[in-house]
């Protein structure tokens, strides 16, 4: 980021006028080696974006961001930005400085919602009695703007990956992530446009659940945090509607057929198949004996299934490491099988 508090124009900025904005002055900024920054200024018309001069040319904040070797976004003022003389605080200062409390304490991420953010803290002292220039904060209030893409989010810190992604690579009704990181951000999408979203809970895991609408097809699934890098894979969808996966070259059985990973933390996926219409119970239990979980109790229709169990018993909580008995129940008999929790 570029933070600069001095005059500016329409036509100037940082000592800069907009002839000095070329590809060729910036020619370092290659998005890799040297990033394209984000530049917030006090300048006054920095972002007039009403305003072209006699040659047609646009405001310089619109020529920064228009070539391609400069600046990513730009926040600053459609007209005046305002100082305090003889002071370090001002206006302007006022918003800049809750701009960046929004992204460095509050871990505000994307800069429309730290804009945002940094009005709202600034709201309350618009109408403040004796101030230096009477009404100066509410006219920055009004012409502070973002240029650029509001929903881009901002690195603040060191650039994590995510380590502990487990999820199918096929797609189920009732879908579970487990991103490693609480408050992650999961997102599927088809052709650029978002299906569904969600976030992770404390223990990082996220749950995607869709209905009979939901189309056999190429999907994307995103998951972002706040200074991770984003991870983006390619998912492919079981036939639908119903959480059946009908195999027509194969004789179905009843049994509780495999868990994996096995062992597994923090989510495990259990597959089984009922050959007969009718109520079906899916259970895990302790060594002692003692019901932990009841995973499923639904009337379930011939066909295979897959369910998740999180690792949670029934009231929420995480369970202790070590061997979990599943438990498959229905009209046609009982399967069990095991499976083994590490933390």
């Amino acid at each position: 980021m570029i933070h600069h508090s001095g005059h500016a124009s329409v036509g100037f900025s940082m000592r800069m006028d907009r002839s000095d904005v070329t590809n060729e002055n910036f020619s370092l900024i290659d998005g890799i080696h040297h990033l394209n920054p984000i530049i917030y200024s006090h300048g006054c018309n920095t972002v007039a974006m009403d305003i072209i001069d006699n040659n047609g040319e646009d405001c310089i904040a619109e020529k920064m961001l228009e070539i391609e070797n400069f600046a990513c976004a730009f926040i600053g003022n459609t007209r005046y930005g305002w100082i305090n003389e003889g002071q370090t605080d001002g206006p302007s200062l006022h918003l800049h400085r809750e701009f960046l409390n929004a992204i460095y304490a509050d871990q505000i991420t994307s800069l429309g919602a730290a804009h945002l953010l940094s009005r709202l803290k600034s709201a309350a002292f618009i109408s403040l009695p004796n101030e230096w220039e009477p009404g100066a904060l509410r006219w920055c209030f009004y012409d502070c703007n973002v240029l650029g893409d509001a929903a881009m989010n901002l690195w603040s810190n060191k650039i994590e990956q995510f380590q502990k992604i487990n999820y199918s690579s096929e797609l189920t009704p009732d879908y579970a992530i487990y991103t490693g990181v609480p408050g992650a951000r999961v997102t599927l999408s088809l052709n650029g446009e978002f299906l569904a979203t969600t976030l992770s809970d404390n223990d990082g895991l996220a749950m995607l659940t869709f209905d009979s609408t939901f189309a056999v097809a190429p999907y994307k699934l995103i998951i972002t945090a706040a200074n991770y890098k984003p991870y983006v894979i390619d998912l492919a969808s079981q036939p639908f509607p119903s959480a059946v996966v009908q195999k027509k070259d194969q004789q179905l059985t009843f049994s509780l057929k495999s868990i994996y990973p096995n062992p597994f933390n923090p989510i495990a996926t259990i597959e089984f198949s009922v050959c007969q219409s009718g109520p079906v119970m899916l259970t895990v239990f302790n060594t002692l004996g003692q019901q932990i979980k009841l995973i499923c109790n639904e009337q379930l229709e011939a066909g295979n299934y897959k369910k998740i169990w999180d690792g949670k018993n029934d009231f929420g909580d995480g369970v202790a490491s070590g061997l979990y008995f599943l438990r498959l129940k229905s009209a046609e008999g009982i399967d069990t099988n095991s499976c083994l929790f590490l933390r």
